[in-house]
């Protein structure tokens, strides 16, 4: 891979198989060796390797890094296969310790009605394959179960937060998995968590005088009831 300059201070990656090569555009650019490359995706920056996975769509899914400084190697750009179904929208989140990613978004080869109900997690080191770590894939409404797991994010205290479409609500684990409480949250479908202050943005839709809106919801942490503000039409598919 190599680095563009198109206009002064902006750079896009270019190299084999990328997918968004311009300065201007808007979505994540990804860059390595495979295909199924998607810019409906989460990455996370873990010990200066920014990583990312690929969607499965006509491969089976990998995960990919590239380093912060936007230099690659060998085995980051070749990823490492999952093995797993398809990964059409792709969320990651780092585990407290930095050692393991947590994986959500699976499934989706039917568009977003058609996402999986569980979160895996995947060691770094060495080659295993994924686990189920939340849920266990079949959709449910009891505390810990998930209809519709699309979004995911951690917080600086291990937290784990999981967006639960279909069962209007966002979850909170504790970094070994425990459940701690759910947020009240109409079809949410993505969440970030700021890592200094606590905050949780959430990203969802709702339904005012008969027309679905896309909303973002502010809560000052995890343990409010309520949201901060909210912000209509606003709709994304990744953020930061």
């Amino acid at each position: 891979l190599t680095f563009a300059e198109y206009e002064n201070g902006r750079r896009a990656i270019h190299g084999p198989e990328v997918q968004i090569t311009t300065a201007g555009y808007a979505d994540w650019i990804a860059g390595a060796a495979g295909h199924g490359l998607t810019p409906d995706c989460q990455p996370e920056v873990i010990d200066g390797r920014l990583y990312y996975a690929t969607s499965g769509s006509r491969a089976p899914s990998r995960i990919h890094w590239i380093h912060t400084d936007g230099s690659t190697d060998a085995q980051g750009v070749a990823g490492r296969e999952l093995g797993w179904p398809p990964h059409l929208f792709p969320r990651l989140a780092a585990t407290p310790d930095g050692k393991s990613l947590l994986l959500a978004g699976f499934g989706g080869d039917r568009g977003r009605d058609s996402i999986g109900h569980f979160v895996a997690r995947v060691a770094l080191a060495g080659e295993g394959k994924p686990e189920v770590f939340l849920g266990d894939g079949k959709p449910g409404s009891a505390d810990g179960k998930f209809n519709g797991a699309n979004g995911l994010d951690c917080d600086a205290q291990g937290h784990i937060y999981v967006t639960d479409y279909y069962n209007s609500r966002l979850q909170v684990f504790a970094a070994d998995g425990k459940f701690l409480r759910s947020l009240s949250v109409d079809r949410p479908y993505l969440v970030r968590v700021h890592r200094k202050s606590g905050a949780v943005y959430v990203f969802h839709h709702r339904r005012e005088q008969g027309q679905t809106l896309a909303c973002m919801s502010k809560y000052a942490s995890w343990e409010q009831t309520s949201p901060e503000f909210r912000v209509n039409d606003l709709q994304a598919t990744a953020a930061a």
